[in-house]
């Protein structure tokens, strides 16, 4: 059974020209390159983005994959700590691009 994606964003960085790199922990599903996700931030405002590289950070006893991955299209400061990443929804309502 699958299982929704859900990535909790714990830090950005911004690599100009590239994109916005984004680490943070899955909760559950699958991330996969050149997958459109939804950003929905704690203030419920949301953008879709497109997932441009992933990168899967291991270590010991770790019982949640961490993860560090490029979104295309999306500024630094629009993506903050708390922010959730899931597969985008058709309930979504913010379009605009910040």
């Amino acid at each position: 059974m699958d299982e929704p994606l859900d990535i909790v964003v714990e830090a950005t960085y911004a690599i100009r020209g590239r994109g916005t790199v984004t680490t943070g922990t899955i909760r559950s599903g699958v991330l996969r390159m050149s997958d459109s996700v939804e950003v929905v931030r704690p203030d419920g405002a949301s953008i879709v983005a497109l997932v441009r590289g992933i990168e899967f950070i291991c270590g010991p006893n770790v019982r949640r994959d961490a993860v560090g991955f490029m979104l295309e299209q999306v500024a630094d400061p629009y993506l903050v700590t708390g922010s959730i990443v899931r597969l985008p929804t058709t309930a979504s309502t913010d379009s605009a691009k910040p």
